[in-house]
């Protein structure tokens, strides 16, 4: 019972780790755009710098495809999804006049529409154009798109000492078992020929048993011991390998998303802040994560 007690209280100390996890920004590309808002076919319509349609914003985890002017609304066609990887992407934008006057649109001029009709998400800054957006001005749009991640950018992760002794006392524990299993089996052999000295030398059988009791006592014992071991080792060897696997792959997520970003893109001064609660804006659905970038 000792043994099992110890066992339960390695594992605990194995297994029974809670890491809180931060949502932190990990990438940030931005991109500026030139436009004008004109007049077409009856309604208002945007013209792109260099003619054409928008260029389209195109980085590793967000594309935005469409930008275009729907009744009064500035509507953005995106797809952005979460990945295998604890990331999703999000993004904001800056306007700014031709004259350099900027405009950060607020958290409530943002309603999430349905899929467009090639199943793309879409986003939409409502009234642009009643008191942003003027015909015949040029604007610039700066797209600022950020990658943020639910595991920790502060320190490299690392399988150190104080993260492997579990593992390791686990590992002398499982050993120290089938060790003890194997001296009962010693002991079983030593009983159990003590006990058929006896019979051949025609000694009382009281006296004899005696010996066969332990050595049967102590063959269970020792199998018993011997499953015990074998089990924590097993099960300590698997977990070791899985926690080592994970650490390897937080590894490589730091380094491809956790390096220094340059500063870009707005031309406020006041940091960026973010309010965690229950949906993440791209996604609308009714729990998980959400994250409002507030200025």
């Amino acid at each position: 019972m000792k043994l099992v007690a110890s066992s339960a209280i390695i594992w605990l100390c194995l297994f029974g780790e809670t890491r809180a996890q931060e949502v932190l920004p990990l990438l940030t590309k931005t991109e500026v755009f030139s436009f004008q808002v004109i007049e077409q076919e009856g309604r208002l319509a945007i013209a792109w710098g260099g003619g054409g349609n928008f260029p389209g914003l195109k980085n590793t985890f967000l594309r935005i495809e469409k930008i275009d002017l729907e009744e009064a609304d500035l509507v953005f066609y995106y797809q952005a999804n979460p990945s295998k990887d604890l990331t999703w992407p999000d993004f904001f934008i800056e306007l700014v006049t031709s004259d350099g006057q900027a405009f950060l649109p607020p958290s409530e001029r943002w309603v999430d529409l349905p899929p467009g009709p090639e199943g793309q998400k879409r986003r939409a800054l409502t009234d642009a154009t009643e008191d942003v957006l003027l015909l015949g001005q040029a604007y610039q749009i700066k797209v600022v798109s950020r990658l943020f991640g639910n595991f920790d950018c502060t320190q490299r992760p690392a399988f150190s000492f104080n993260k492997q002794w579990p593992y390791w006392a686990a590992a002398v524990l499982g050993a120290g078992a089938v060790v003890g299993g194997a001296l009962l089996d010693r002991q079983k052999n030593s009983d159990y020929d003590t006990y058929r000295q006896l019979w051949r030398e025609g000694r009382p059988a009281s006296e004899a048993l005696v010996y066969f009791d332990d050595s049967s006592q102590k063959a269970k014992q020792a199998r018993l011991f011997y499953a015990i071991g074998a089990s924590v080792l097993a099960l300590d060897a698997a977990l070791y390998f899985s926690k080592r696997r994970s650490i390897r792959r937080n590894q490589k997520l730091y380094d491809q998303y956790c390096a220094p970003q340059p500063t870009e893109g707005l031309s406020s001064t006041d940091p960026i802040r973010l309010r965690i609660s229950g949906t993440p804006p791209l996604y609308g659905a009714a729990s998980g994560l959400k994250l409002i970038v507030s200025f």
